[in-house]
């Protein structure tokens, strides 16, 4: 079965600052291309003052292992200051509307989401799975790349489970690099392990659906 070519990030025509989002483009234009990848990927929708207040927040954080949770043993952000900023500022009723419109989910109505982190090494590898044991609300998932490092590896790939027909591939590239993906029971993921440099720091966060 032919892979899919990766998702490649386009500029973002969602722009999140500490305080406000501006809209800058139409969700009907990105409607199409999510239908078919079941994700979206933009280079940038990050305010840059924002974002370089989460890369400091991030460099005095400590981050620990969390092995009785995470199951590709990831060390999580703590405090989870610069996790929790993020997920406030990415449930501002403007942006909801606009993801709705864009990829289709319905009544999307909060976030919840974190700072973490993984080294190099063949130990720290998330298999094939989807979002939904955890939390049966999550609707859309989504990764913000906050590494200050260069890594190699850390390719992203989306599925039908029952096919295994790939739908997506992305590799966070660049700093504030966004993937907007799909939660669903007839979907899984992975992500392959790092195998060089980083540590890869990643805001990872869902969208949650629920009664408005």
């Amino acid at each position: 079965m032919p892979k899919p070519d990766r998702l490649i990030g386009i500029p973002s025509p969602i722009v999140v600052g500490l305080q406000r989002t501006e809209i800058r483009g139409d969700p009907a234009d990105f409607a199409e291309s999510f239908e078919r990848h079941r994700a979206i990927a933009f280079s940038d929708m990050i305010d840059t003052a924002f974002f370089n207040q989460l890369l400091k927040l991030c460099s005095r954080a400590q981050f620990v292992a969390d092995t009785a949770t995470d199951i590709a043993q990831r060390q999580r952000e703590t405090p989870g200051i610069a996790g929790d900023a993020l997920a406030l500022a990415l449930k501002r009723p403007d942006l909801l509307r606009w993801l709705e419109r864009a990829t289709g989910c319905e009544s999307l109505r909060s976030t919840f989401g974190r700072v973490t982190q993984i080294a190099p090494g063949a130990v720290h590898r998330l298999g094939w799975h989807d979002d939904l044991p955890e939390d049966p609300t999550r609707r859309l998932a989504i990764t913000i790349n906050l590494s200050e490092n260069a890594y190699e590896g850390g390719l992203f790939e989306l599925r039908f489970k029952k096919t295994r027909q790939l739908l997506a591939r992305h590799r966070h590239e660049v700093p504030g690099s966004v993937l907007i993906f799909d939660v669903s029971d007839e979907l899984e993921h992975r992500v392959w392990p790092i195998t060089a440099g980083g540590p890869r720091r990643m805001f990872t966060g869902w969208f949650l659906a629920g009664a408005r």
